[in-house]
């Protein structure tokens, strides 16, 4: 048994070490594609107006989460104050930098919440709901800004073809968990994923019952969406990119998907590269692409930090 144990350390800690590398290859990649002259230029004219305003959003979109969350856990009888929530929200953001894809740190706001409130269950499943409902909104709303793109001509036909295949695994499974008779193979089923994901469509159904509690918490995750995303155009106007702000909708989310890729921790290299390939089909320059990359990866950071505080103070 403790060889097996040692076993499956060594293999967790080169799984961690082969995303590291693979992390530190992309982003050494993407500097190494940086134009000097052209970069220092872009940073010495850099707009901290914007900066600050991009702050602001992602700090409003953060506390959105936060009521959010609260609301989906009042479907299940479970309250907690805001100010509870929006520290877990933020220790989970702290730990994404150590745990593969960009949803790493989930695990870590439901063990918060489950460990605050004793509702181990109900708290992962909340969670988890919470993500179901984000990513599902941020595909309608990717999907129509891509064909708006298309037809104003902005997108070649390549790159929403692209946009489409990157976001069909979602639309694969929102339909595959709609299947009325995988309900009774999911329920029926003594694998604990397939039992989660039976759980999960029930809270999502059990969402759809309640009037009130449903349109407050698609109201939210639409703000959160729009918030989120208008983070990346801020950042991106401090540089001076100029695309309309529908656009973002069309170039940003699908770079956060692939993210979600269990290659690199918190997808660091892989969001800053597909942000690159994806404004560079717009016309922005591929330095000013990379260097954008790296803005709203320093101020994730920053939150990333204030996270750890809360962490140190739980």
């Amino acid at each position: 048994m403790n060889t097996i144990l040692q076993i499956g350390w060594w293999r967790s800690r080169l799984s961690i070490f082969i995303k590291v590398i693979i992390g530190l290859v992309l982003i050494v990649f993407l500097l190494s594609r940086l134009d000097k002259n052209q970069s220092i230029s872009a940073l010495k004219s850099i707009n901290f107006w914007w900066i600050i305003i991009a702050i602001l959003v992602q700090t409003i979109a953060k506390i959105l989460s936060a009521y959010r969350w609260k609301v989906l856990l009042q479907l299940q009888n479970i309250e907690v104050t805001i100010h509870k929530l929006l520290k877990f929200i933020m220790i989970g953001l702290f730990f994404n930098n150590f745990l593969p894809t960009s949803m790493g740190g989930d695990v870590v706001k439901g063990y918060f919440m489950a460990k605050h409130k004793g509702e181990y269950k109900s708290s992962y499943i909340s969670v988890i709901g919470e993500r179901y409902l984000g990513i599902i909104l941020l595909t309608i709303i990717a999907l129509i800004a891509t064909i708006v793109a298309f037809v104003t001509n902005i997108l070649t036909k390549d790159i929403m073809i692209i946009i489409i295949l990157i976001f069909l695994p979602v639309m694969c499974v929102f339909c595959f968990v709609e299947i009325p008779w995988l309900h009774r193979f999911l329920n029926g089923s003594r694998i604990k994923i397939f039992k989660m994901i039976y759980e999960i469509k029930n809270f999502v159904s059990f969402i759809g019952t309640k009037e009130h509690k449903k349109y407050g918490a698609l109201i939210l995750s639409l703000f959160i969406q729009l918030f989120g995303v208008g983070f990346f155009y801020a950042c991106a106007k401090s540089l001076h990119i100029d695309i309309p702000f529908y656009l973002s909708f069309a170039l940003v989310p699908p770079a956060l998907l692939l993210a979600m890729i269990p290659i690199s921790l918190n997808g660091i290299g892989i969001r800053e590269g597909a942000f690159v390939y994806f404004f560079t089909q717009v016309g922005v320059l591929e330095s000013d692409a990379i260097l954008f990359g790296f803005v709203s990866l320093c101020i994730y950071y920053v939150f990333a930090l204030i996270g750890g505080i809360c962490y140190i103070t739980e």
